[in-house]
């Protein structure tokens, strides 16, 4: 079980250090996975082989740490004086033929102290004399602690006058079901005897249901009651009903429970399938308001540049019509150069798109963008507010505000193109001139007539015997009647068929920027989308490895009356979940 646990770590550790890469995490969140605690009481052992109980010994200034193992060794091995020594060293106890392991890098051998010895006796045990846990000196603590993940039994010792303000214990505790755990009120001689019923009253207050409370002694000559028979007895059970490994399931699986909760909160900025929906329906209103004010702010500019494409796709027309239409019109737009329906003209023009750097700078450089970026930035605040990884969807999202000014200047500038070049086959344009070159011809024709029947008249009068008349009033109304019609009915069909290139030219820009926009949003939505889809892909990577360790952290875990005698009060329901 350990080497596949130690196997789940490294895939936690590498799938953390993958999705930070990615910004799915924080760099704290990555930190805490990496401070979750993994090593174990096998890592101090070389592989292979059965391993002994380790049991380490933890307390106060002046417990009497020392002078305890001394006795449950058999030995005096752990050095005891005023200065005391042990609590800037670590005393490792253990038989000749266990072989170690490489101590990892927070156990420094300078710090160690190894004592060897050849009692059979004591071959299934390793003993280890920890720093006082509530010593001034942080580094004595900090190692103290280092050593604590190794250990399988806690043996935390007390004196009778500290026990109530000795907050070691406290601290020791929130590591709950990692180790077993043994109490002893140490120097019982000196001892009240309601102290230790008021010692176990405190140890259920701080969450240890039915804890294991021994009262020894170690000084020569105490006649004092003491346990310390039976705490040498709960050893050797341990030792002989084969509880290391038991010890060391319950230790593995507290820390892959605590793994777990690690990635959950880690990984909270995944989020689901429905906080990805509900991001893009709040960007579809976000952007709805936008697009608006994105249309409205670039009419004038837009209209602008349209006036200038149109100056270059207006067909030449006749002086006259063009004098005629100048002056009832009002029109001012002077006349192209070329002749209409020119094909090399027009396909000069759409060879060489006009005005896309007015086009940027006029409608986008300004307000286009400025208006894109608020409403991306909106979108980031929204994913952060639903609790969702932002910087993911940033990336990508930062490269629509790179292509922006591209899409929407290229799509302007095809749309200035194909008003261009359609332009030279403008039917609309070509039945306006006929009608302009009506306007003069039709009324030249009916003075004509006029002018033939004026001088066939004064011919008939004058040089023939003929009785008529000179032509008088009414003839001259009607011909006059008669060129206003001639002028007049081509006139309004040349009216009826008049057109505004720029407004033309100006319609054709407005539904390409429109155009143009919804590509944009269009690709913020497909970004939500993309970026869902890619957390789903990294949610159901954790899930997976979230599912395995759940599997081997609940694997056997049937606790024995012994074992589960010396856990914290509700480890077994936790271990459950």
């Amino acid at each position: 079980m350990h080497e596949h646990v130690k196997r789940l770590f490294e895939r936690a550790t590498q799938l953390g250090q993958r999705a930070y890469e990615a910004g799915w995490i924080t760099s704290a969140a990555l930190r805490g996975l990496h401070q979750v605690e993994h090593r174990a009481p096998p890592d101090l052992f070389a592989p292979g082989g059965e391993r002994p109980l380790v049991v380490a010994l933890f307390g106060g200034t002046g417990a009497g740490k020392s002078s305890l193992l001394n006795r449950l060794a058999g030995a005096s091995i752990a050095r005891v004086g005023a200065e005391r020594p042990t609590s800037r060293e670590v005393t490792v106890f253990l038989h000749e033929s266990v072989a170690l392991n490489e101590l990892p890098a927070d156990l420094p051998m300078r710090d160690v102290r190894i004592a060897r010895h050849a009692n059979p006796a004591q071959r299934d045990v390793m003993w280890i004399d920890c720093p006082d846990i509530d010593s001034t000196i942080t580094a004595n603590r900090a190692m103290a602690l280092a050593w604590l993940t190794h250990v399988d039994l806690v043996i935390y010792v007390v004196s009778p006058e500290r026990y109530r303000d000795d907050a070691g214990w406290r601290v020791l505790k929130e590591r709950g079901g990692r180790h077993g755990w043994a109490f002893v009120m140490n120097r019982a001689d000196e001892a009240r005897p309601e102290q230790r019923a008021d010692f176990e009253r405190e140890l259920r207050q701080a969450g240890f249901g039915a804890p294991r409370v021994f009262m020894t002694t170690c000084r020569a000559g105490a006649i004092a009651p003491h346990d310390f028979e039976g705490l040498a007895v709960l050893i050797g059970g341990l030792v002989s009903s084969h509880a290391v490994r038991e010890l060391e399931r319950r230790g593995l699986r507290s820390r892959l429970l605590e793994l777990c909760d690690a990635l959950r909160r880690a990984f909270e900025t995944l989020g689901n399938n429905a906080d990805w929906q509900a991001l893009a329906a709040q960007w579809g209103r976000r952007w709805g308001v936008i697009r608006e004010s994105m249309l409205g702010g670039v009419q004038f500019p837009l209209r602008g540049i349209a006036q200038r494409i149109a100056r270059s796709v207006t067909p030449a027309a006749h002086p006259v019509s063009q004098a005629l239409t100048a002056r009832l019109t009002g029109s001012l737009t002077p006349p192209a150069r070329g002749a209409v329906g020119s094909r090399e003209y027009a396909e000069a023009v759409e060879s060489s798109p006009p005005g896309v750097e007015a086009i940027r700078t006029a409608l986008w450089d300004g307000v286009g963008a400025a208006r894109l970026s608020e409403a991306l930035d909106g979108l980031e605040v929204d994913a952060a507010q639903r609790g969702l990884a932002s910087l993911p969807l940033r990336r990508r999202i930062g490269e629509i505000v790179v292509v922006a000014p591209d899409v929407v200047c290229e799509t302007l500038s095809r749309a200035a193109s194909q008003v261009v070049a359609e332009s030279g086959g403008d039917t609309r344009a070509r039945i306006r001139g006929i009608f302009g070159a009506l306007c003069y011809g039709l009324p030249v024709c009916a003075l004509a007539w006029a002018g033939y029947l004026v001088v066939n008249r004064f011919y008939l009068a004058t040089a023939t015997t003929q009785p008529t008349t000179f032509l008088g009033a009414d003839f001259a109304v009607h011909a006059l009647l008669l060129v206003v019609i001639a002028w007049a009915a081509p006139f309004a069909g040349y009216v009826a068929f008049r057109s505004d290139p720029g407004k033309r030219v100006a319609q054709a820009l407005e539904r390409a920027f429109a155009l143009a926009v919804d590509q944009l949003g269009e690709a913020a939505r497909s970004s939500i989308a993309e970026t869902g889809k890619d957390a789903a892909g990294v949610r159901g990577e954790l899930e997976q490895l979230l599912n395995e360790i759940d599997r081997c952290a609940n694997s056997g875990m049937g606790a024995s009356p012994l074992v589960a005698s010396l856990l914290p009060a509700g480890a077994e329901s936790r271990g459950a979940r």
